[in-house]
């Protein structure tokens, strides 16, 4: 996927004010939600999805580049994550019997 770039470039002139239009190509996403979801989401008809989604997925897209910029700078092999993964499993797992004790 690459940046949108302008498709092209209009200038007009509308009562003595120059206006420019930039033109610019976007993908369509099409995404499948479950009932109850739509039915919350009609509660808010003044919400514009499309753009509040949009952001939503930046913001996501954000977070996805730094991690990779983290992972890329890793020098653990994929054993060394599956070993620190398994201790961390273990730990939570031994937190959470000790949660249900009390």
């Amino acid at each position: 996927m690459t940046n949108s770039q302008p498709l092209r470039r209009e200038k007009l002139f509308i009562a003595g004010v120059l206006i420019e239009l930039v033109v610019v190509e976007m993908a369509e996403l099409k995404i499948k939600i479950p009932k109850e979801l739509e039915e919350e989401m009609e509660q808010f008809p003044g919400v514009e999805w499309q753009i509040a989604v949009r952001k939503l997925l930046k913001e996501e897209l954000g977070r996805m580049r730094e991690l990779k910029a983290i992972v890329a700078k890793s020098k653990l092999t994929e054993k060394d994550i599956e070993e620190l993964s398994d201790s961390v499993d273990e730990s939570l797992a031994w937190r959470f019997r000790q949660s249900l004790k009390k």
